[in-house]
């Protein structure tokens, strides 16, 4: 059998994204599962996901309204 050197097309921004996210995931598992004390301390002074859910909401609400301006503004 004989070897042919292939070449392989760049991967597309898409699956790009898809790696750097597959990657922080593992990553995170990996910290959750081995507890190191630092991530402990930190997990701590974490606020409620009751909080981050009312900022990303909110973040979302102030986004769309100021988009409804420019819109509406531009007619």
């Amino acid at each position: 059998m004989s070897r042919r050197a292939t070449k392989h097309a760049a991967p597309c921004g898409v699956c790009l994204m898809m790696r750097g996210f597959l990657i922080c995931g593992v990553g995170l598992i990996c910290l959750m599962a081995l507890r190191p004390a630092p991530v402990v301390a930190l997990a701590g002074r974490m606020p409620d996901a009751g909080m981050i859910g009312a900022g990303i909401a909110l973040v979302a609400a102030l986004s769309f309204a100021l988009r409804l301006r420019a819109h509406l503004r531009d007619g």
